[in-house]
């Protein structure tokens, strides 16, 4: 693949020289304006520019798209692990079930279950039985 890149390149070097050096012939573009005299070189020229401005145009839309898809999948991943350790958390605790029902395939709204709360790991700490 690497050779033949470069025979790809190669070859369009010689035909970007060739074309410049023999392209003394003059060239007229009619627009809407007026007209424009040049030479073919030049004709060639703009047009390799414009080539290369579009294709690093897309070279850039296209590093920006694969960027936001890198983020949604990490994104995703890290939902699906968390999600996962919640149901081992849950498992582990003896198997509780949810507060809320479960939320309908493919959604990403997340279920709440049964953990303990801040005053449960503080013994020292007075708790609020609701009897004062």
């Amino acid at each position: 693949m690497v050779i033949l890149g470069a025979i790809v390149l190669l070859i369009a070097i010689v035909v970007t020289v060739t074309v410049i050096v023999n392209g003394g012939q003059s060239v007229h573009i009619n627009l809407h304006w007026g007209t424009l005299h040049t030479n073919s070189a030049a004709v060639f020229v703009i047009g390799a520019v414009c080539l290369a401005l579009a294709v690093i145009g897309l070279w850039l839309l296209l590093a920006g798209l694969r960027g936001g898809y890198r983020r949604r999948k990490e994104v995703r991943s890290l939902r699906d692990r968390a999600e996962g350790r919640e149901r081992t958390r849950s498992e582990s605790a003896g198997g509780e079930q949810s507060t809320t029902a479960a939320a309908p395939s493919g959604s990403r709204a997340t279920t709440r279950t049964n953990e303990p709360g801040a005053d449960d790991y503080f013994d020292t700490a007075p708790k609020d039985d609701g009897t004062s």
